[in-house]
């Protein structure tokens, strides 16, 4: 028997191969129904050696292959102990082709759930274990993606079931290319202690996201375009999954050369570039889910992103931070890093909520540009962009979720200079769970110009310039069921403050700085209160439309017309030929002193002090033809008390000069409230009032020549009743030519002044006005009406108490010569004004009249020019601010520029242009584009009027200041009576002199 067992065993070789490899094939056919190959079995039975080469297994339906192997060897020895002991088995070039089905299911489930009928683990040794130059193929059929892994080899030095060696280590590792990319890990484990412990090395290199994203479920919802990963890392688990398994990952490093993606369902698209992260440790345990990171850090040369959200109120506080809403932005990011530090996280296994807790986490950038991508009104709450460097954010004591049972502190800061010159600082606690933050404010010389886009769809103000600079307590409050609370407490400065209107590129309000000092303001419900308001080296502009409305009421787009200030302009002057001297005048409203009623409650706002220094007030009136100008300079005073309170009185005092003219005005007032109160008084001296000829023109029918005006008037409304005294006092009033008005008086205007005058040329009435505001025939225009009227009344009614001598003058004339088209004063005429000054120096009984004159022939097609280049200025003006660039508006056009723009200018006129044989506008050239809009620009009388009397201006304006004469000797006139000695060779651009 034994020597046919001997012989049975030393032929082996021969029958051995031929019947496992028969039993092979049948057993897979069998119980997995599909066909295996075999090339070739070899077996050595003394040397105890053996190899299988050309195995396949081809899948079950399809007919493709499985698994193939080019050649599986070994070689055993004999034990003593009886056990198996393979010296060596090496698997050469395998070959594993996986397929996932749309169903979810995998090629290789049928080996993967068949399960051995031995609950037992063969004891085994295995000395030495390799696989030499493996590929796996992979497919999914869902994502229709391929992987592929090649050149996979592992080293496995030795391998024991045996009960004894479960203490003994395994050091196996694994070389292999991912879709070309280095994978590596290395290391030792005790796989078959009752508690698995492995520790090790890993590493991966050039690893492509866009190819592994749809492989990783952490990555649900998010798709890599571009990208690849570079990782290593030390690692080590203890325990078994589902009993206690935990681990620790150290030393990680991570590199992204490049990555791009989106995530679809937030329409996001993201970028980063040079990205570097590193996890000093992460502490990780399946026994409740907890997660512990000591040391995170990241960094990243360039990060975009980019999308568009729409972010809906929840249940939770944060979702309360930002309403409804749906917006394209976009955030780029050079030179970020990030890091976290004394981290845990807890993660159940079985459901529930993620927690999470972070001791410290930092992030930096170098540069941050954070805007919208979308045209201004698709971009609703996120219109701006912004460029923020230098930016750092820390935070301690985070924790997640948020809830109101949260009460743990967080402390927050964020440190960044925001654009050129801007810095801006946040620091103090934050308590997430109950909605709660507390944020020392700190910003410095922060641009306003890029939050232009915010006015823009809602009105023509131009945000041209300014920079916001505060320190200040931000308080925020955010609940379930109510609206944002904030609170601001602090001090606030804007400087360098520019608002243009976009329409004409025109300044409508500069100021070197506006101080809001101790400002308290609260949202809900609002209130404020701010100590002190401080307005220095401001400039307004206000203009009276020829609609008769002002043009700080047609700022708002869209919005419904405002009722005209000076309506009442439109009426019938009211004459004693009619009847209705004492009636009041057509329509409402002339200067709108209020609301006749206030429907709603006031908020609560005090006001403790306004300090203004240094103003300008620029009106001009172009409901009047000829237009009038005046200019309210050198203004300054404080007003004090203002508040919503109710009985609560502001105390006015304010100081200028009126077209060189001193002003004072003061008083109490409160317009605040909701019936409005004001007790004020007003002073002027000296005015000139050949200024208001337009108006006497138009309801006097007589230009003024010359003449001064000084007043005194004091008004009072309360309980919505006026009362009102004005003291008038006018020197030596002279009308010139008559002018054709509908709403002129029909009263005999000379003779009635020549009755009011006194000896000295001197007219000094008092006139009492009283009305209710709620009278809805009843308006202040009305009342300035009436006050004329009642005027050249009592002249016409009392000629012998009022009888005076008739003003007569004569005099040398002379004239100074301007530029066609120029208001500006040259050498030549600085030497002209300087001779005139020093006459009127050596003469004090002197007076000088000044008279501008204006020709369509001479000054019509300079005007013309500025009116075009004023056009193109514009064009470019608007395009500037629209890109959030600071407008210098003192910066030339270069010709190439300047084409530019008068092409944008000439694009905007609604003149009919050439057309093409398509009956498209025709492209013209610079020449050809100026002629036309020339010729569609034709100028007014009251272009050449305004022009007139800008020179008039300019050069009273130096014979006071630079040629230090009283304002109380020059005169403007218009209109003045032709002079037989006046040289009629003189230019019809010039200014007239009379020295009488």
């Amino acid at each position: 028997m034994f020597f046919l067992l001997l012989a049975a065993v030393l032929t082996s070789g021969m029958w051995l191969p031929s019947w496992i490899q028969q039993q092979a094939v049948l057993w897979v056919a069998q119980t997995y129904h599909q066909r295996l190959t075999i090339g070739a079995v070899d077996i050595h039975p003394l040397a105890l050696q053996w190899s299988v080469r050309d195995v396949r297994l081809y899948e079950a339906q399809g007919g493709g292959t499985e698994v193939a192997l080019d050649e599986l060897s070994g070689q055993a020895s004999w034990s003593l102990t009886g056990l198996p002991r393979i010296d060596r088995l090496t698997l050469h070039h395998p070959q594993l082709h996986l397929v996932r089905y749309s169903s979810g299911q995998w090629n290789i489930s049928p080996f993967l759930n068949h399960q051995s009928s031995s609950g037992s683990l063969l004891a085994i040794v295995l000395k030495d274990f390799q696989i030499r130059d493996g590929v796996v193929d992979y497919v999914d059929q869902t994502s229709h993606e391929q992987h592929r892994i090649q050149g996979l080899q592992m080293d496995l030095p030795l391998f024991s079931t045996r009960e004894v060696d479960q203490n003994h280590w395994i050091t196996p590792s694994l070389q292999a290319r991912v879709d070309g990319s280095a994978v590596s890990v290395s290391g030792r484990i005790q796989p078959f202690m009752p508690q698995i412990r492995a520790e090790g090395r890993f590493s991966l290199s050039q690893v492509d996201l866009a190819r592994m994203s749809s492989l990783a479920a952490t990555m649900d919802g998010v798709q890599i375009h571009t990208g690849t990963l570079s990782l290593a890392g030390d690692f080590s688990i203890q325990g078994m999954p589902g009993k206690n398994f935990q681990g620790e990952i150290r030393s990680i490093k991570a590199q992204f050369p490049r990555l791009e993606g989106q995530i679809p369902a937030q329409s996001i698209r993201f970028a980063l570039d040079n990205g570097q992260f590193s996890l000093a440790q992460l502490h990780f345990a399946e026994k409740g889910g907890l997660w512990s990171l000591g040391q995170v850090q990241g960094s990243a040369t360039g990060v975009a992103v980019q999308g568009e959200t729409s972010v809906e109120r929840g249940n939770h506080p944060g979702s309360h931070l930002v309403s409804k809403a749906s917006s394209l932005w976009h955030l780029a990011l050079d030179g970020a890093t990030f890091s976290l530090e004394q981290s845990t996280a807890v993660w159940p296994t079985s459901g529930g909520q993620f927690h999470a807790q972070v001791g410290r986490v930092s992030f930096e950038a170098r540069r941050m540009d954070f805007g919208c991508t979308a045209p201004v009104k698709k971009c609703q709450r996120l219109p701006v962009k912004l460029a923020l460097s230098q930016t750092r954010v820390q935070g301690t004591d985070v924790v997640y979720p948020l809830t109101p049972s949260t009460t743990n502190l967080s402390q927050v800061m964020l440190d960044t200079q925001v654009g050129d010159r801007g810095t801006l600082h946040l620091e103090g606690p934050v308590n997430p769970g109950l909605g709660q933050a507390q944020l020392r404010l700190s910003m410095k010389h922060l641009e306003l110009s890029p939050f232009q886009p915010y006015l823009r769809p809602y009105s023509h103000v131009l945000l041209a310039q300014g920079t916001l600079s505060g320190e200040g307590l931000v308080t925020l409050g955010v609940s379930a069921t109510q609206p944002i609370q904030t609170q601001y407490r602090g001090n606030l400065q804007v400087d360098d403050v520019v608002l243009l209107d976009d329409r004409w590129a025109q300044s409508l309000f500069r100021s070197k700085s506006l101080f809001f000092g101790g400002v308290n303001a609260s949202s809900k419900p609002f209130s404020l209160v701010v100590d002190q308001v401080a307005v220095s080296d401001f400039y307004g502009r206000v203009t009276l439309l020829s609609s008769g409305t002002l043009n700080w009421q047609t700022l708002l787009i869209d919005a419904p017309s405002p009722r005209s200030p000076t309506a009442s302009m439109k009426g019938e002057f009211p004459g004693p030929a009619r009847g209705q001297g004492n009636n009041p005048v057509n329509p409402a409203t002339a200067v709108g002193v209020g609301n006749k009623s206030r429907s709603h409650s006031p908020a609560s706002v005090m006001v403790r002090k306004v300090i203004l220094q240094g103003g300008k007030i620029h009106y001009k009136d172009e409901f009047i033809q000829p237009h009038y100008e005046a200019d309210l300079t050198h203004l300054g005073g404080e007003i004090a008390g203002l508040s919503s309170a109710e009985n609560s009185q502001a105390r006015l005092e304010l100081r200028g000069r009126a077209n060189d003219a001193p002003v004072l005005i003061q008083g109490q007032l409160n317009p605040l409230q909701t019936s409005l109160y004001l007790d004020v008084t007003a002073r002027v001296k000296g005015m000139d009032l050949a200024q208001f000829s337009p108006y006497s023109g138009k309801y006097v029918g007589y230009n003024i020549e010359r003449g001064k005006l000084s007043f005194e008037v004091h008004y009072k409304v309360q309980d919505q009743v006026l009362h009102a005294t004005n003291h008038l006092v006018l020197n030596e009033l002279t009308f010139g030519k008559p002018v054709s008005s509908l709403s002129a008086t029909h009263l005999p205007v000379e003779l009635a002044v020549s009755l009011l005058e006194d000896s000295h040329g001197t007219i000094n009435v008092n006139l009492p006005i009283e009305g209710s505001f709620n009278d809805p025939q009843f308006s202040v225009g009305d009342v300035l009406a009436r006050m004329m009227v009642h005027l050249l009344e009592k002249a016409v009614e009392s000629p012998f108490a009022l009888l005076g001598k008739l003003f007569k003058h004569q005099g040398t004339v002379s004239w100074m010569p301007f530029p066609s088209g120029m208001d500006t004063l040259g050498a030549e005429q600085e030497v002209t004004l300087q001779k005139m000054a020093q006459t009127l120096r050596d003469h004090s009984d002197l007076r000088l009249d000044v008279e501008g004159k204006a020709s369509l022939h001479n000054d019509g097609p300079n005007l013309q020019r500025l009116v075009l280049l004023r056009k193109v200025q514009a064009a470019r003006l608007k395009a500037q601010v629209d890109h959030g660039e600071v407008v210098d508006q003192r910066q030339e056009l270069t010709p190439q520029e300047y084409e530019h723009w008068l092409r944008v200018a000439y694009q905007a006129e609604t003149f009919p242009k050439p057309k093409n044989f398509f009956g498209m506008d025709k492209s013209l050239s610079v020449a050809d584009m100026e002629k036309l809009m020339l010729a569609n620009a034709p100028v007014t009388t009251g272009q050449l009027n305004e022009l007139a009397q800008r020179r008039a201006d300019v050069v009273q304006a130096w014979l006071v200041k630079q040629g230090q004469i009283a304002a109380s000797r020059i005169y403007e006139v218009r209109d003045a009576p032709e002079d037989g000695n006046i040289d009629r060779q003189a230019p019809e651009a010039r200014v007239d002199f009379i020295l009488h």
